[in-house]
């Protein structure tokens, strides 16, 4: 069918599931003393006490940096709770520095975002992949590490969904503490990570029939010093190949080519936590 894809990638030999960042607010402050006690159960924790611009009474913000299941609990305990940033995040594990390079070579040019506006570009610095500038409400942040912070284990692609707001952590399900003890890790997950290919001679066609104004349903042929030649595939093997990644190439063309007809999505079970 013409489809522009790399080999897909050999499973991860793990998932790990978890918040590598809670941020919230409190009304009432916790102590010194709990707070001492809490970071036994998390990578870190920031209080800071000053109270927040926004109001309505919160007093002390938390940030906490993969916090355990007693931290979870103990913030399911609070009942003035305003949660404003997450991290929402998927160690997958290679067995070795091959197979963690080729799966993040894939997953920079294959994963994508539902309502990914066409200003939030695609940036790469040195080897992290941002789908969103800083601050906005969601997106995504990928990158290779040593080791997962979870386990120890080498070979880890880090994969993180932030979120950067009140609103956003709400439409993620998540409007009080106790969400975050009950929170479905895998169907987050299932959907939110979004692979796709694109067939360029689908693309071709449609770039085509836009142009022409027509609805052709077959490919354009030419003939090369007596080869046939499929010119819709060509046009459109042209166009992926000028884009580093799908999410360039469906900001680009989605709204004004119906694009759908030629994206597909590939299975996403083998990237995923167990339930």
């Amino acid at each position: 069918m013409g489809v522009i894809r790399g080999a897909l990638p050999a499973a991860p030999i793990a998932v790990y599931p978890y918040f590598d960042k809670v941020q919230f607010w409190l009304k009432s402050p916790a102590d010194r003393t709990t707070v001492a006690r809490l970071r036994r159960h998390c990578g870190h924790l920031h209080p800071d006490d000053r109270p927040a611009r926004f109001g309505q009474g919160y007093r002390q913000r938390l940030e906490f940096k993969q916090p355990d299941e007693d931290a979870l609990r103990w913030i399911a305990g609070q009942s003035d709770v305003l949660i404003n940033r997450l991290e929402v995040t998927l160690d997958m594990i290679y067995p070795d520095q091959r197979a963690l390079e080729d799966a993040g070579e894939f997953l920079e040019r294959h994963l994508v975002r539902r309502w990914h506006g066409r200003t939030q570009k695609i940036k790469v610095v040195g080897k992290t992949r941002y789908d969103a500038p800083r601050g906005a409400p969601n997106g995504m942040v990928m990158y290779p590490e040593s080791y997962s912070r979870q386990t120890g284990e080498l070979f880890c692609l880090h994969l993180e969904w932030r979120i950067n707001n009140a609103r956003a952590a709400r439409g993620a399900g998540i409007r009080a503490g106790t969400d975050l003890l009950r929170f479905d890790h895998r169907r987050f997950w299932r959907e939110r990570m979004l692979l796709v290919e694109i067939d360029a001679e689908r693309l071709g066609r449609l770039m085509r029939n836009r142009r022409n104004g027509t609805r052709s349903r077959t490919p354009d042929v030419g003939r090369f010093s007596g080869i046939v030649t499929n010119l819709d595939r060509r046009r459109g093997g042209v166009v992926l190949k000028a884009f580093g990644t799908l999410q360039e190439v469906i900001d680009a063309f989605g709204s004004s080519l119906r694009l759908e007809r030629a994206v597909k999505r590939i299975a996403t079970a083998s990237f995923l936590p167990d339930a």
